[in-house]
């Protein structure tokens, strides 16, 4: 079956990350945790379905409350556009603590490498998903100057490749299926998890949402969201 294909391919991924990267995941989940308990929070970046990869680990059930999509309005529709990225960062609530997690399959792209450069200008600690073997062979784009890999502190590597879709299907020029969504999740999940583990190791109690589904959780989430209630929602720091 085709799906069978598809499948088969998404867990010979899944395998390599575990069998090779799981130093690297818990490096970056050493700088989730030191973030959160140095009062920091985390602000998560994509472009295009990456944005869906962003928005996994921001305030969803399970997951650390003080973790902010960052609302680009275009949602990545300029992504290729040197300067959009800069000016928006320019007026966006960014403080020396927090941690940035961007994710970039290609890594090359003006906005996110923008993004990340404005991350470390400020003194932020920079993670980056992207395909590491597509982005390194790729040419450095106009804008940027750098690939998203050479900003980052820990690069968690999603081994996806090139154009992201993954499966030949016969009778057509291209292949099909992305494989970046599952990969993404996979491994923002998994250093999450470490994160909390690494909180509660060091005697911190991690900001924890729980479901509004179940008995207390809205109130639970309601108490925390005030807590970070000035960082998670807001934007911008200039109006002019």
């Amino acid at each position: 079956m085709s799906c069978e294909t598809f499948f088969d391919k998404i867990q010979s991924i899944l395998d390599e990350i575990r069998k090779n990267d799981l130093d690297t995941i818990h490096a970056a989940a050493e700088l989730v945790a030191d973030c959160i308990m140095g009062g920091g929070i985390v602000q998560t970046f994509g472009c295009g379905h990456s944005r869906a990869a962003a928005m996994e680990v921001s305030m969803r059930a399970g997951g650390l409350v003080p973790v902010k999509l960052i609302d680009e309005p275009s949602q990545g529709r300029y992504e290729k556009v040197p300067g959009v990225g800069a000016a928006f960062m320019s007026q966006y609530d960014a403080r020396p603590g927090d941690l940035f997690i961007i994710i970039s399959n290609s890594g090359g792209n003006p906005m996110p490498v923008e993004v990340a450069q404005h991350a470390k200008k400020i003194g932020c600690k920079v993670i980056a998903l992207t395909a590491l073997e597509v982005s390194k062979s790729a040419a450095v784009k106009p804008g940027g100057g750098k690939r998203l890999y050479e900003l980052a502190d820990v690069v968690l590597d999603l081994h996806s490749c090139y154009g992201d879709a993954a499966i030949e299907v016969k009778g057509l020029p291209g292949k099909v299926c992305g494989t970046t969504s599952i990969l993404s999740a996979y491994l923002l999940d998994g250093l999450m998890l470490e994160a909390i583990e690494l909180m509660v190791e060091r005697g911190f109690n991690p900001p924890v949402l729980l479901s509004g589904n179940i008995e207390g959780g809205e109130e639970q989430g309601r108490a925390l969201i005030m807590k970070y209630y000035d960082r998670l929602l807001r934007n911008h720091t200039l109006y002019i």
